[in-house]
Protein backbone atom coordinates (compact mmCIF):
# COMPACT_ATOMS: atom_id res chain seq x y z
CA UNK A 1 0.00 0.00 0.00
CA UNK A 2 2.92 2.54 0.63
CA UNK A 3 4.69 1.70 -2.30
CA UNK A 4 1.24 2.59 -4.39
CA UNK A 5 0.96 5.91 -2.91
CA UNK A 6 4.27 6.67 -3.06
CA UNK A 7 4.19 5.88 -7.21
CA UNK A 8 0.83 7.92 -7.32
CA UNK A 9 2.48 10.66 -5.59
CA UNK A 10 5.30 10.60 -7.92
CA UNK A 11 3.09 10.65 -10.86
CA UNK A 12 0.56 13.62 -9.40
CA UNK A 13 4.21 15.23 -9.07
CA UNK A 14 5.21 14.19 -12.26
CA UNK A 15 1.85 15.63 -13.68
CA UNK A 16 2.39 19.02 -12.18
CA UNK A 17 5.59 19.76 -12.72
CA UNK A 18 4.89 18.72 -17.01
CA UNK A 19 2.39 21.10 -16.62
CA UNK A 20 4.19 23.65 -15.42
CA UNK A 21 7.04 22.95 -17.25
CA UNK A 22 4.29 23.84 -20.36
CA UNK A 23 2.97 26.20 -19.07
CA UNK A 24 6.17 28.53 -18.53
CA UNK A 25 7.48 27.36 -22.06
CA UNK A 26 4.15 28.49 -23.14
CA UNK A 27 4.32 32.06 -21.67
CA UNK A 28 7.86 32.37 -22.42
CA UNK A 29 8.18 31.22 -25.63
CA UNK A 30 5.03 32.26 -27.87
CA UNK A 31 4.77 31.08 -31.15
CA UNK A 32 7.22 32.07 -33.10
CA UNK A 33 7.23 33.98 -35.96
CA UNK A 34 8.83 35.79 -38.85
CA UNK A 35 8.20 39.10 -37.35
CA UNK A 36 8.26 41.12 -34.10
CA UNK A 37 4.74 40.77 -32.59
CA UNK A 38 2.92 41.57 -29.31
CA UNK A 39 1.86 39.60 -26.82
CA UNK A 40 0.48 40.25 -23.38
CA UNK A 41 1.91 43.76 -23.94
CA UNK A 42 5.64 42.33 -24.48
CA UNK A 43 7.33 42.97 -27.66
CA UNK A 44 8.17 39.62 -29.36
CA UNK A 45 11.23 38.88 -31.80
CA UNK A 46 12.85 35.73 -32.47
CA UNK A 47 10.46 33.79 -29.98
CA UNK A 48 11.98 36.29 -27.05
CA UNK A 49 10.79 38.94 -25.18
CA UNK A 50 12.27 41.98 -27.10
CA UNK A 51 13.35 45.58 -25.65
CA UNK A 52 15.48 48.26 -27.62
CA UNK A 53 16.17 51.57 -27.80
CA UNK A 54 15.65 53.40 -30.93
CA UNK A 55 15.73 57.21 -32.23
CA UNK A 56 14.02 59.36 -33.90
CA UNK A 57 15.68 60.63 -37.01
CA UNK A 58 12.91 62.89 -38.32
CA UNK A 59 14.53 64.26 -41.29
CA UNK A 60 16.13 61.58 -42.82
CA UNK A 61 13.60 61.61 -45.57
CA UNK A 62 12.16 64.79 -45.09
CA UNK A 63 15.09 66.37 -46.77
CA UNK A 64 15.64 64.27 -49.83
CA UNK A 65 12.09 64.56 -51.72
CA UNK A 66 13.32 68.47 -51.65
CA UNK A 67 17.05 67.79 -52.81
CA UNK A 68 17.62 63.76 -54.35
CA UNK A 69 21.19 64.12 -54.00
CA UNK A 70 21.08 64.36 -50.63
CA UNK A 71 22.46 61.87 -49.38
CA UNK A 72 23.84 63.04 -45.43
CA UNK A 73 21.21 60.56 -43.84
CA UNK A 74 23.64 57.98 -45.26
CA UNK A 75 26.44 59.53 -42.04
CA UNK A 76 23.35 59.39 -39.43
CA UNK A 77 22.83 55.72 -40.37
CA UNK A 78 26.64 54.77 -39.66
CA UNK A 79 26.71 57.26 -36.48
CA UNK A 80 23.67 55.32 -34.83
CA UNK A 81 24.93 51.72 -36.13
CA UNK A 82 28.42 52.29 -34.56
CA UNK A 83 26.51 53.50 -31.24
CA UNK A 84 24.04 50.02 -31.21
CA UNK A 85 21.07 51.96 -32.25
CA UNK A 86 18.47 48.84 -33.75
CA UNK A 87 16.22 51.10 -35.32
CA UNK A 88 15.02 54.87 -36.39
CA UNK A 89 11.70 56.61 -36.63
CA UNK A 90 11.80 58.69 -39.34
CA UNK A 91 8.84 60.72 -41.09
CA UNK A 92 7.69 59.97 -43.93
CA UNK A 93 5.59 62.74 -45.62
CA UNK A 94 5.78 66.26 -45.52
CA UNK A 95 5.35 68.45 -43.08
CA UNK A 96 4.40 71.72 -44.84
CA UNK A 97 2.41 71.95 -47.59
CA UNK A 98 5.01 72.61 -49.74
CA UNK A 99 6.57 69.50 -48.60
CA UNK A 100 4.10 67.30 -50.21
CA UNK A 101 5.13 68.52 -54.17
CA UNK A 102 7.05 65.79 -55.20
CA UNK A 103 4.42 63.46 -53.63
CA UNK A 104 1.41 64.84 -55.39
CA UNK A 105 3.07 65.30 -59.02
CA UNK A 106 5.00 62.23 -59.20
CA UNK A 107 4.00 59.41 -56.60
CA UNK A 108 6.30 56.97 -57.93
CA UNK A 109 9.44 58.84 -57.72
CA UNK A 110 8.52 60.20 -53.90
CA UNK A 111 8.02 56.53 -53.10
CA UNK A 112 11.51 54.84 -54.89
CA UNK A 113 13.36 57.43 -53.36
CA UNK A 114 11.36 56.56 -49.34
CA UNK A 115 12.33 52.82 -50.85
CA UNK A 116 15.93 53.73 -50.97
CA UNK A 117 16.46 54.92 -47.94
CA UNK A 118 14.81 52.34 -45.76
CA UNK A 119 16.88 49.74 -48.18
CA UNK A 120 19.98 52.31 -47.07
CA UNK A 121 19.50 51.72 -43.56
CA UNK A 122 19.18 47.87 -43.44
CA UNK A 123 23.11 46.91 -43.79
CA UNK A 124 24.13 49.41 -41.00
CA UNK A 125 21.36 46.87 -39.02
CA UNK A 126 18.63 49.35 -38.63
CA UNK A 127 15.28 48.94 -39.30
CA UNK A 128 12.84 51.83 -39.98
CA UNK A 129 9.53 53.06 -38.26
CA UNK A 130 7.89 55.15 -40.79
CA UNK A 131 5.35 58.24 -39.22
Amino acid sequence: MCSSKIKITNLLLSFLFSTFVLINIKVVFPSCLPYPTAENGTLIKDCQPYKAIGVNYFDAFYRVPKNPQDKSYIQGFEKLSKNGIPFVRMMASGFWPKDWELYFKNKEEYFKLLDKIVRTALPYSLKSILC
